[in-house]
């Protein structure tokens, strides 16, 4: 059975979430003041690991071409975070 769940992310370099197989990645928006990501998830699909990069704007990127870019979100103190997945 398919269902939306959230995950709050941190506003870290890099981060792993364990989420089930073959997730679709919906959006990221601020709920409570933090950087939330929402998922379409099988709930019967095994868990995997997967590895988040938040980016600032303007930073450099240790970035290639295995991530996918998944949203844009903006802190409510301005600060604008890119998230991307590998």
């Amino acid at each position: 059975m398919k269902v939306v769940r959230k995950y709050v992310l941190d506003v870290a370099q890099k981060q792993t979430i364990a989420m089930p197989m073959g997730c679709q990645k919906l959006c990221i928006r601020l709920q409570n003041g933090m950087p939330t990501l929402w998922v379409l998830v099988d709930e019967e699909a095994p868990l995997t690991d997967y590895v988040f990069c938040i980016l600032f704007t303007g930073e450099t990127t240790p970035l290639d071409d295995f991530w996918t870019y998944i949203d844009t979100c903006q802190l409510d103190n301005g600060i604008v975070l890119h998230v991307f997945y590998v």
